[in-house]
């Protein structure tokens, strides 16, 4: 299933495709505050359309992952490792994280949704 995804005033534009139909919700600092809903594929498998400079890029804490936001219109859109991370697991290296609220409602009113402990635990719940 490919999935398209956009940020509010079509800056990003995203195309991913997803093997399965789930979406996590995280409960860590960043999470709670924008509420997205991940839905994860490989970075191999994902189409991002945007100027670098539309792109902004925020870390925190460990500087372990890009949240990676429009400069515009300040839509969350996605996220990946933080590529100048030398101690990150090597399968999340290759993990692209879209942000489902970026889709067309219908196209992911199916998915299950999964809650995942960030702020915490680091599991599923």
């Amino acid at each position: 299933m490919r999935l398209e995804a956009s940020c509010h005033c079509g800056r990003i534009k995203i195309s991913l495709e997803q093997a399965n139909k789930q979406m996590t919700s995280c409960n860590c600092s960043v999470c709670r505050r924008y509420a997205p809903l991940w839905i994860y594929g490989q970075k191999q498998f994902a189409e991002l359309t945007a100027k670098p400079k539309d792109i902004h890029i925020y870390q925190c804490g460990d500087r372990m992952i890009n949240f990676c936001f429009c400069r515009h219109c300040a839509s969350l859109t996605h996220y990946s490792a933080n590529p100048e991370r030398q101690d990150y697991k090597e399968d999340a290296t290759e993990r692209f994280a879209l942000n489902g609220r970026m889709c067309e409602p219908l196209v992911i009113k199916d998915f299950e949704q999964r809650l995942f402990d960030g702020a915490d635990s680091w599991q599923y719940i």
